[in-house]
């Protein structure tokens, strides 16, 4: 085994851990948000707003499991391009994701402006709980890309250095 395939392996096992504790993390803020909200909802206090709050990380609990289903096994097998390619990806989806974050901001926000319009309760907690959550999720996406962003830089300097 030359260096460059030592170095990959323990690059791609340490992307592949980032990965399953990036999705760890998620599910845990997924299962205490269901939690809170359900207890919230038991108590009798604010039941739209912890109804829609369940929902939303119900999804996020599916993508969890889903990412953790998905961390790649045979990480430290990866060439160099498919380990470029690995982490790139994963950072994109992040990135993208960051994004749909912001809108899901402006859409709790025009939510809320509409509730105001039609003197709705319901609509102005669905838009508090949108808000609430592409908050979350902004910070832990952008958190997270920025954690493999790092480690990304760490193998670009590696390659650097080969040549």
């Amino acid at each position: 085994m030359d260096n460059l395939e030592i170095f990959l392996s323990g690059f791609n096992e340490q992307r592949a851990f980032l990965h399953l504790r990036g999705m760890q993390i998620l599910l845990s803020i997924a299962i205490s948000n269901i939690l809170v909200s359900a207890i919230l909802i038991v108590l009798k206090k604010g039941l739209q707003f912890n109804s829609m709050n369940i929902g939303w990380n119900l999804v996020n609990l599916i993508i969890a499991t889903f990412g953790i289903y998905q961390v790649d096994q045979a990480a430290g097998t990866l060439n160099l391009a498919a380990s470029i390619d690995e982490i790139h990806s994963l950072i994109e989806i992040l990135l993208f994701n960051s994004g749909l974050d912001i809108g899901y901001i402006f859409l709790g926000l025009w939510l809320i402006s509409k509730s105001k319009l039609k003197e709705s309760s319901r609509l102005k907690s669905f838009g508090q709980a949108i808000i609430y959550n592409g908050i979350l999720l902004f910070v832990f996406d952008l958190a997270f890309s920025l954690v493999l962003k790092s480690h990304e830089s760490a193998l670009l300097k590696y390659i650097e250095n080969l040549y």
